[in-house]
């Protein structure tokens, strides 16, 4: 069905609030929390236009002196945008980007808010039955996280420096598809940062023995065994990623790794 929809920042006589992380404002960084995957309230990889504004209006409101509006416009014939989830391939290693301080005590915020909202509405009465009939329909159509989705939430987790949250998101992803070798140098990566360097070690050549082509695992792998002192073991696992991307992104570490390793 045709959707024309709209959903605005606030009213027409509100001022939108800047103070956002990286120079945007509340509603532009919730919305952008929202589509990376924190509006996919039923967990089926996509996010419908109401979900959006579901999770993003009432949080906004309780960030800001605005109030997000969300409706259908005239022309509309009862369709809904949707934006599909595209499940990340990033292979966390030394240059995966984290989000800064203010960016996690903003999503912290979030989540406090969202929380807050959730228990108001259990208690307003004016709600039930309109809540009663969400949860029914939500039931129906919800379904199990897949590894993908799991990986991504670990992924989120770990640009938050949430290190345990991520390794518990990365390990049912495992659990739920043992073979999958993104989660793997994840799970790995996210150790290295703990400071579990043979848990790391572990995982990292669980990776290998699940996609020996998987380049960025042996640079990881590398490190991990510098970190051990195992300076025989990282420099073969340096040349091993030579031999495979000889013009990949982290030749140039590789061969300096393997030329102080000469030394």
């Amino acid at each position: 069905r045709t959707a024309r929809q709209m959903f605005t920042a606030g009213g027409a006589d509100q001022q939108v609030a800047d103070g956002g992380p990286n120079g945007h404002s509340i509603f532009t960084w919730t919305l952008m929390q929202a589509l990376e995957g924190s509006a996919d309230l039923n967990n089926d990889g996509v996010i419908t236009a109401t979900e959006l504004a579901s999770y993003a209006g009432p949080v906004v409101s309780s960030l800001s002196l605005q109030t997000p509006a969300f409706g259908s416009l005239p022309g509309s014939e009862g369709g809904e945008f949707i934006f599909e989830l595209k499940s990340s391939e990033e292979f966390l290693d030394a240059s995966s980007v984290q989000l800064d301080e203010e960016a996690i005590r903003l999503n912290q915020e979030i989540t406090r808010t969202r929380a807050a909202i959730s228990q108001k509405a259990e208690r307003n009465r004016q709600l039930q039955a309109e809540l009663a009939s969400a949860q029914q329909e939500l039931a129906q159509i919800d379904t199990p996280p897949t590894a993908a989705i799991l990986n991504d939430r670990g992924l989120a987790l770990y640009k938050q420096k949430a290190y345990p949250e991520a390794v518990e998101q990365f390990l049912a992803a495992l659990k739920l598809e043992p073979a999958h070798a993104l989660s793997a140098n994840n799970l790995g990566f996210t150790y290295y940062k703990m400071g579990r360097t043979e848990e790391a070690v572990a995982w990292f050549e669980k990776t290998l023995s699940l996609d020996p082509q998987r380049a960025i695992a042996y640079i990881n792998l590398g490190d991990a065994f510098l970190k051990l002192d195992k300076n025989t073991e990282a420099k073969r696992v340096f040349e091993q990623y030579l031999v495979l991307a000889p013009s990949g992104r982290s030749a140039a570490y590789a061969r300096e790794k393997v030329a102080g390793l000469d030394n």
